[in-house]
């Protein structure tokens, strides 16, 4: 008996804590409890209903590929630049350059906001499960004492 209601005890904190669980990663990416990367499609699934958290996950992902596009374009048409005027026969001129590097600045801030936007993103995810988890459907619930002992009876 005594056994039983250990192991019960135990099975039953363990269920309690089995919530899924997310948190960022970093590169845009975002694991859960598993340590497995959720997809797009996999967080749009689960939080159909919370068009907040789709919303602000879409917003941080299109920053985050706005600010890849600027910081590969600057980075790379100030490299470009300065390498063609190296190696061409024409004469090189700051300004390009001074450009490209300023346009990469930029893409690096916004990749430092999405990563801002993922992180707050991944913390209301995980407020939602835990307010999911919480919401009880129990219907009605007594306490039986016979000459048996004492229980505990719940409805679903």
């Amino acid at each position: 008996m005594r056994n039983g209601l250990i192991t019960l005890l135990l099975v039953l904190a363990s269920l309690t804590y089995g919530q899924e669980s997310y948190y960022y990663s970093g590169w845009g990416k975002i694991r859960n409890s598993k340590n497995e990367v959720v997809s797009s499609r996999e967080i749009k699934t689960t939080f159909v209903n919370e068009f907040e958290i789709i919303q602000s996950y879409r917003q941080a992902r299109t920053e985050a590929n706005v600010g890849n596009v600027l910081m590969g374009g600057g980075f790379g048409f100030a490299l470009g630049y300065t390498a063609s005027a190296y190696f061409g026969p024409t004469f090189f001129k700051p300004a390009p350059v001074i450009g490209g590097v300023l346009l990469g600045g930029i893409g690096v801030a916004f990749r430092m906001l999405s990563r801002k936007t993922i992180k707050e993103t991944v913390d209301e995810m995980n407020n939602y499960q835990r307010r999911k988890k919480y919401q009880s459907y129990i219907d009605s619930s007594q306490i039986i004492v016979n000459s048996n002992g004492i229980g505990l009876s719940v409805s679903f």
